[in-house]
């Protein structure tokens, strides 16, 4: 009997299900271990003066897998505007998950024109799945308004 096998099967690592948490930064710094330092984290929002506005930001996707997860899977982000359009075309690939992996992390970076005031969501699907999502909101504040 092979107790390796047994032992993997029932650990509580082999039965997880996938999680995904989801959140945006303003910038990074890439260091030469292949982290990142991300600077003003958790941002979700912008101030303007008027809208169209751009933006430039990091969303970064922490992905928690059991054994069932290794493999290949097909990761999609999508940032919708107040009516559910589509603001840029979905971005997406296919990333392996290598044997052993307990916790892959995906970083895009984000450029977007936001065309009018409300509230954005960026979300990020694998596998077809939604699994996480960030609102992102465009608040419109006139010069000489608090």
């Amino acid at each position: 009997m092979n107790y390796d096998i047994l032992q993997q099967a029932s650990s509580p690592q082999a039965n997880k299900i996938m999680r995904v948490k989801m959140l945006m930064a303003e910038g990074v710094a890439e260091h030469a271990d292949h982290t990142v330092t991300a600077f003003r984290i958790g941002i979700d929002r912008v101030i303007t003066k008027s809208v169209p506005v751009g933006f430039k930001g990091y969303l970064f996707a922490r992905i928690e897998l059991g054994q069932a997860d290794w493999g290949k899977h097909e990761i999609l982000i999508r940032c919708v505007d107040p009516n559910g359009v589509d603001v840029f075309p979905a971005v997406g690939d296919q990333q392996d998950f290598p044997n052993g992996s307990k916790v892959v992390n995906v970083v895009t970076v984000v450029v977007a024109d936001f065309k009018t005031e409300g509230t954005y969501r960026f979300s990020v699907s694998i596998d077809g799945q939604e699994k996480d999502d960030w609102p992102f909101t465009v608040q419109v504040k006139p010069e000489g308004t608090e």
